[in-house]
C-alpha cells in the first residue's frame, strides 16, 4: 500500500515531468530537487535535473549532476545517454564516444546512442568508422528518421549532396515525416544556393512545427539572402513572439540590411530602423541573450555605408555587454574557483605567446591577410597558437597555416569550455582577427583571456568592442584624426600597409582571354569586387564610364546566390543602363582564375567607399592598374596606400568622382600610359609582397606593451 509521502513524491515529479514536457526546465529542478531524498526517485530526478540543465545550456553543471546519478545506479540508461549528450556539447567527443557505446552495451537497439556514437566520430573526422556504425545500424533501425539523419550527414561530408536529398525525400515521402526532414533538405539546397526551393522546404516544417523558433529564423535568413528587408523582419517578428524575452529574436528584426541595396534611401531607412531597434532593447529590461537563439551579422553590413559608425557600434557592443553579464558572471565565478584548486603553473621562459583566433582559418581571404604575420614571426621570441572558432572549415590552408603555430586549438561549441580552454591558453596577446563576421563571436573578446587583446585590418574598421584594447593598422594607410574613428588604442605601425601579404611565388595563371570567352577586340574593364560590396551610389559612376568608353566591356563576377546577381543588374537597369547594357557576368571561380582573370583586364575599377583590400595584392601580382578613388576610412584607402609605398609613378589615385572617371577613360585610350603603369607594378610589386619589416614593427609593439625586453 502507498504511503501519503509515497503519494506526494509520486505528485511531485508527475508535476516535474510535466514542466519538463513544455519546456520550463527553471520550474521543474526545485521539484526534482525535493525529490533527491526519496531513495525511489533519487536517480530519476539527478537524470532529470541533469537533462533541464542540459536543455537550459548549464553542460557543466548537467554532467555533474548525470554523473550523480549514475553514482548511484551505473545501470541507468537514460542518465548515461543524457551524459554522452551532455559530453558532446561540452566537447569532450571522445568521453562522450564511450558513454554512447556503453549504452550500446546494454542496448543495441538504442538509436539516440547510435546516432550520438556517429556524431561523435564525424566532428573527430574519425570517417571510416562513421561508415562503419552507418553499416553496422541495426536493420530494424534504418527506415527510422535519425539513421537516415546520420546517413544524409555523411554523404554531404563526401561532398554527395544529391544522395543525401534523394535519402532525405524518400523519407519525408512517409505519412509521419518530421519537420526536421524538411528542414534538413532545406538545409542542402540552401548550401546549394537554391533559395526558392529552399524556402519551400522550411515553409513544409513549419507547416509542421508552427512554433519552431530556429525554422522561423531559417525563413527569415532565406527572405535576407533574398534581400527582401520586409519579410526577413516579419518572419524574425514571428520568432520573436514565441519567445519575448530574446534579445536576439527582437535584435534581428530590425538590424537588418539587404544584401543587393535597391538605393541609397533604402540604406538611410534601414539605418534609422536599426538605431531604433537598440533603443527598444536598451529600454526592455525583462530581455536576455538566449545563445541558443539565431543572431543575425548585425554590424557588419554598415561598413558599406561609408559613414563613421564609431558611436553605433560602441553603443551596439556595450549593449550586447550589459546582456552578456550574468553569463559572464557565472563563467568568470567558474573560472576563479577552478584556478584556486588547480596545481598548474604560468608557462615558464622569455617568449611572448601570442593567440590568433578566427573562423576563417581555411582557403578563406581571411587567412591570406594574416598568413604572413603568422609564418613570420620570430619563433625565438614569440609562441604562436591559434584557436580555431567552432564552426571552422578544415582544409589543406588550415593545415598548413597549423604548422606554422606552435600549439593548435580547435574550440568547442560551447561558452563555458570556451572560456575554460582560452583561459588555459595562458596568453600575453590574443589577436581577434575577424570580429563581426560571425554571431555571438562578440563574446569571446568579453572573456578577457589574455591581459592585451587587438584586433587589425582583418575587419578594417573599428570592432567597436569595450574589451578590445588596441587596431593595429599602418602609418601610411589612416588618414587624419583617424583617432577618433576607433574605440580601441590605433596602432600605427610604420609603413604603408596594415598586413603582410604573402606570397610564396610570385607567378600568376596565363589563361587569356579565350578562356574566360572574352572578347579581343575591345578594352576589359574589370569590376571584381562581391556584389554586395558595390554601393547604389557607384553606379553612377559606372554609367559614366560606360558613357564615356561606348566600345569597352565591363567585366563582373556573379554572386553565388542569382537572386543577388538578378537584383544588382536590376538596379543598374534603372540606376546605369548604358553600364548595364555593356556588362559581361562571368561564373563564380576558384583563386587561381580569379588571378588568371585580373590578368585579362585592361583596367580594374576600385568600388568606392569599401575597396580592395586582398584583392589589391592579387591585382599587383597580375600587374594589372587599379583605378581608386581615396576615402576618408581605411576600408577604402589600401590601394591609394599601396601604390605610395610601392612608389608608382602618376598612380591612377582620384580624389573626385570626375577625376575617376577621367583616369579610367585615360588609361582605356592611351595603350603607352597603361603599359607603362603595368610595368612600373610589376616591377615595383615586391615592395607591397611579403614585407617582413611589417612583422618586425608588429614584434616591436608586442614587446612595447608586454614591456618585454626585444
Amino acid at each position: 500500500m502507498s504511503t501519503n509521502f509515497d503519494s506526494d513524491a509520486d505528485n511531485l515529479f508527475a508535476s516535474a515531468k510535466c514542466f519538463f514536457s513544455n519546456g520550463d526546465y527553471a520550474n521543474a529542478i526545485p521539484m526534482l530537487t525535493s525529490l533527491l531524498r526519496d531513495d525511489r526517485y533519487r536517480v530519476r530526478a539527478f537524470t532529470s535535473i541533469g537533462a533541464c540543465l542540459f536543455h537550459m545550456g548549464h553542460f557543466r553543471a548537467a554532467k555533474k549532476h548525470l554523473n550523480a546519478a549514475l553514482s548511484a545506479d551505473s545501470t541507468y540508461t537514460p542518465a548515461r545517454l543524457n551524459l554522452g549528450n551532455t559530453l558532446y556539447a561540452l566537447g569532450e567527443y571522445s568521453v562522450a564516444y564511450d558513454e554512447f557505446s556503453k549504452v550500446l552495451q546494454d542496448d543495441k537497439d538504442n538509436e539516440d546512442a547510435w546516432k550520438g556514437r556517429f556524431e561523435c566520430c564525424l566532428v573527430l573526422s574519425r570517417h571510416d568508422e562513421c561508415h562503419s556504425i552507418v553499416f553496422d545500424w541495426p536493420i530494424s533501425l534504418q527506415e527510422k528518421e535519425k539513421f537516415v539523419f546520420a546517413k544524409s550527414l555523411l554523404l554531404r561530408r563526401e561532398k554527395k549532396d544529391i544522395e543525401a536529398l534523394r535519402l532525405l525525400q524518400h523519407a519525408a515521402r512517409k505519412p509521419d515525416a518530421s519537420a526536421e526532414v524538411y528542414a534538413s533538405m532545406a538545409e542542402i539546397l540552401l548550401d546549394n544556393y537554391r533559395l526558392d526551393d529552399g524556402l519551400a522546404m522550411v515553409h513544409k516544417a513549419i507547416s509542421l512545427q508552427p512554433d519552431n523558433i530556429l525554422y522561423r529564423c531559417m525563413e527569415a535568413n532565406i527572405f535576407f539572402s533574398m534581400s527582401d528587408v520586409s519579410q526577413c523582419s516579419s518572419s524574425f517578428a514571428k520568432a520573436s513572439i514565441l519567445c519575448p524575452e530574446s534579445a536576439a529574436l527582437l535584435l534581428n528584426q530590425y538590424l537588418i540590411f539587404p544584401v543587393i541595396p535597391a538605393s541609397s534611401q533604402q540604406i538611410s531607412e534601414c539605418r534609422l530602423r536599426f538605431a531604433e531597434g537598440l533603443t527598444k532593447v536598451e529600454t526592455s529590461p525583462n530581455l536576455k541573450l538566449i545563445y541558443e537563439h539565431p543572431l543575425s551579422l548585425h554590424t557588419f553590413t554598415l561598413a558599406y555605408h561609408n559613414t563613421n559608425d564609431l558611436k553605433l557600434l560602441v553603443r551596439y557592443y556595450s549593449m550586447m555587454r550589459a546582456l552578456a553579464t550574468p553569463l559572464l558572471s557565472e563563467l568568470q565565478k567558474i573560472n576563479e574557483k577552478r584556478k584556486s584548486s588547480s596545481s598548474s603553473q604560468a608557462p615558464t621562459g622569455d617568449k611572448i605567446r601570442i593567440g590568433f583566433i578566427s573562423r576563417y582559418f581555411y582557403g578563406h581571404s581571411n587567412t591570406m591577410a594574416f598568413q604572413g604575420l603568422i609564418r613570420l614571426l620570430d619563433r625565438n621570441r614569440f609562441e604562436i597558437i591559434l584557436a580555431h572558432v567552432f564552426g571552422s572549415r578544415d582544409d589543406n590552408v588550415r593545415a598548413e597555416l597549423n604548422s606554422f603555430a606552435d600549439e593548435v586549438v580547435s574550440l568547442p561549441n560551447d561558452l563555458s569550455a570556451i572560456y575554460m580552454q582560452l583561459h588555459d591558453l595562458q596568453l600575453s596577446i590574443l589577436f581577434f582577427t575577424d570580429l563581426g563576421m560571425a554571431p555571438y563571436d562578440f563574446l569571446l573578446p568579453f572573456f578577457r583571456s589574455a591581459p592585451i587583446q587587438i584586433t587589425g585590418w582583418g575587419i578594417p574598421h573599428t570592432s567597436g568592442n569595450p574589451s578590445v584594447d588596441y587596431y593595429i593598422s599602418a602609418e601610411g594607410v589612416e588618414p587624419d584624426g583617424a583617432d577618433e574613428l576607433y574605440s580601441e588604442k590605433l596602432v600605427r605601425l610604420p609603413g604603408s600597409l596594415p598586413c603582410c601579404f604573402y606570397s610564396d611565388s610570385l607567378d600568376t595563371p596565363d589563361l587569356g582571354r579565350e578562356y574566360f570567352f572574352l572578347p579581343n577586340h575591345c578594352k576589359l574593364i574589370g569590376c571584381l569586387q562581391s556584389l554586395h560590396k558595390l554601393h547604389p551610389d557607384f553606379d553612377h559612376l559606372l554609367e559614366a564610364i560606360a558613357r564615356q568608353n561606348p566600345d569597352s566591356i565591363m567585366v563582373f563576377v556573379e554572386d553565388s546566390f542569382t537572386i543577388s546577381t538578378d537584383l544588382f543588374l536590376s538596379r543598374l537597369a534603372s540606376t546605369a543602363p548604358t553600364a548595364k547594357d555593356q556588362i559581361i557576368v562571368l561564373k563564380k571561380m576558384g583563386r587561381e582564375e580569379y588571378q588568371a582573370l585580373t590578368k585579362c583586364m585592361d583596367v580594374l575599377l576600385d568600388s568606392i567607399y569599401y575597396g580592395s583590400g586582398i584583392t589589391f595584392f592579387e591585382a599587383m601580382l597580375t600587374g594589372t592598374p587599379i583605378v581608386t578613388l581615396e576615402g576618408s576610412f581605411l576600408r577604402s584607402r589600401v590601394v591609394a596606400s599601396g601604390y605610395r609605398e610601392m612608389g608608382i609613378y602618376n598612380a591612377p589615385i582620384a580624389k573626385t568622382n570626375l577625376e575617376y572617371i577621367q583616369i579610367v577613360h585615360n588609361l582605356l585610350e592611351d595603350d603607352k600610359m597603361r603599359q607603362s603603369l603595368r610595368q612600373q607594378i610589376l616591377y615595383q610589386r615586391h615592395r607591397v609582397i611579403n614585407r617582413a619589416d611589417y612583422v618586425r614593427h608588429f614584434e616591436d609593439f608586442c614587446f612595447e606593451v608586454t614591456g618585454r625586453k626585444p
